[in-house]
């Protein structure tokens, strides 16, 4: 059995974080939220590539060229606020700049995490895998989401990405996502710093 010495997670605690989220979506699709929200989502599918304006590599982090008229928050310019009910019409939302990560979750990011340059990249990184595992569940973009936390002791810090993932699981259809992606993920601390 593993020991856990004060600020570190065991796997299992790791693993524990992402669970309670499994079991949401669980939930939703045996009370039945998924098949509503899920017609929702599909009579609202053709609107994804509408509410996409690409401005920047789809891989890229926000960037200070983007645009000078964009809003700052602790200095990163991040995209305007998106409609709400625009924003949940799909699985991916809506992502004005095409950096993989949708806006309202930006500029979350840039709010709770722009203080500390280290801290809102792995931030930006956590919420670009989050978007990519739930619009795209390849095996590479799961694994993309495990690796990125997978090895991080500290529980403030887990805590902290924690509230990026709930962001972006704001709806039921995401959750149920989520979940799906995750069915049978596997997070180990194999490989990591002890």
């Amino acid at each position: 059995m593993n020991t856990v010495s004060k600020g570190q997670y065991t796997w299992k605690q790791r693993a524990a974080i992402a669970v309670p989220l499994l079991l949401v979506a669980v939930a939703l699709l045996v009370v039945g939220y998924h098949h509503s929200e899920s017609s929702a989502e599909s009579a609202h599918a053709t609107q994804q590539g509408q509410t996409v304006a690409p401005t920047s590599a789809p891989n890229s982090a926000p960037q200070e060229s983007l645009a000078s008229s964009l809003e700052t928050i602790h200095g990163i310019p991040v995209p305007p606020e998106p409609d709400k009910t625009t924003n949940v019409a799909t699985l991916a939302g809506i992502d004005s700049n095409n950096n993989g990560v949708r806006d309202d979750v930006e500029r979350l990011v840039a709010e709770d995490f722009g203080g500390d340059k280290m801290a809102y990249q792995q931030a930006f990184a956590h919420a670009r895998a989050v978007g990519q595992a739930i619009a795209a569940p390849t095996e590479e973009n799961i694994q993309r989401y495990v690796d990125g936390i997978r090895c991080i002791r500290d529980n403030d810090q887990l805590d902290r990405l924690k509230q990026i993932t709930l962001a972006m699981l704001n709806t039921a259809a995401r959750r149920t996502a989520f979940g799906q992606a995750f069915a049978g993920a596997y997070f180990s601390d194999e490989g990591c710093a002890k």
